[in-house]
């Protein structure tokens, strides 16, 4: 299957109508066991991030947490994650519902309640800021 890439914002509906704004979804999966580290995903500049929900997968434990933030503040998009169940949330942080300011790598780790072991998956949920909504031309 054919792939497309975009750089801007991607908006929906005919022309002459009130533009709608595209949600994309990245998933990383991780170790829910490692200190916080590069994911290797870089989110681009002008993305705004709406929510990070949990796919689980992580093992043994109490409740077990991931993080997920920036280099220098790990938690800072979404702190404690559940890592073992689905539809699990965390608390949304301070470079969340913000526009990015620069490409933004992804940092993801253990959280306050370690696991012992498995594979967490995280949805990250953004849109890319559109400045000029309204109509579409």
């Amino acid at each position: 299957m054919g792939t497309t890439t975009y750089s801007g914002p991607l908006r929906a509906g005919p022309k002459g109508v009130t533009a709608g704004t595209v949600k994309l979804v990245t998933l990383i999966a991780f170790d829910p066991t490692q200190a916080s580290a590069a994911s290797g995903f870089v989110l681009p500049k002008g993305s705004m991030i709406l929510g990070v929900t949990s796919l689980g997968g992580a093992t043994g434990g109490t409740n077990p947490t991931v993080d997920v933030g920036i280099s220098g503040a790990t938690d800072s998009i979404s702190n404690e994650v559940d890592a073992d169940t689905a539809g699990g949330t965390g608390t949304l942080g301070a470079n969340a519902l913000v526009e990015l300011a620069a490409d933004t790598p992804i940092w993801v780790g253990v959280g306050d309640s370690p696991a012992t072991g498995g594979t967490t998956t995280v949805a990250i949920e953004y849109i890319q800021v559109d400045s000029k909504l309204g109509v579409n031309n």
